[in-house]
């Protein structure tokens, strides 16, 4: 995992950067995989109760790994919110937040996944974007965030048994008040 002094440089240099770099903060701090922030469309983006979420569902350029990956992740982190208004203020036709990876019926998952390991590899060893998750996970139970709500925010199945499953989960506005404990 990423420590928390290298994610503050890696943020800082991906919001200097281009367009497939500001993905990083955004794997960072909301735990998501690659391939389901590359096909964020601009509509998956929404303001609610006043806070800004981000909604993973599947559409024409990807599907979803689990039936837990669908979810709606509050954005709390600045820099994560930085990069996401920078890619909705980008000028395109297509309504996916970056268009040079993903359109209908395609995702350049591979291609992304590349091109940001070779970037991660010069700077910090063998690093990867997966490693993001890793360091959102340990960052979220450091602060003592319960388990169910960390497999939420990453889309985890939960092994807490049947009775996880129960209900609709943590409230966006519960998610947001845990991951603003780690938010960079």
């Amino acid at each position: 995992p990423f420590s928390v002094a290298e994610l503050k440089k890696l943020y800082s240099a991906s919001l200097a950067y281009g367009q497939l770099r500001l993905i990083l903060p955004i794997l960072g701090e909301t735990g998501c995989r690659l391939s389901e922030v590359l096909g964020l469309m601009e509509e998956d983006v929404v303001f609610e109760d006043d806070l800004l979420v981000i909604n993973i569902r599947e559409n024409n350029s990807r599907g979803l790994k689990t039936e837990n990956s669908k979810r709606s992740l509050p954005v709390v982190s600045k820099t994560a919110t930085q990069a996401l208004q920078r890619l909705l203020e980008a000028k395109s036709d297509s309504p996916y937040l970056f268009p040079r990876y993903a359109s209908d019926g395609y995702l350049n998952n591979t291609g992304a996944s590349a091109t940001l390991c070779k970037y991660l590899k010069q700077s910090y060893g063998s690093k990867t974007p997966h490693c993001l998750r890793h360091s959102l996970r340990d960052r979220l139970r450091d602060c003592e965030v319960p388990l169910e709500a960390i497999d939420q925010i990453g889309g985890w199945s939960s092994v807490g048994g049947v009775g996880t499953k129960y209900g609709k989960g943590y409230s966006t506005r519960k998610l947001a008040e845990y991951l603003e404990r780690i938010a960079i």
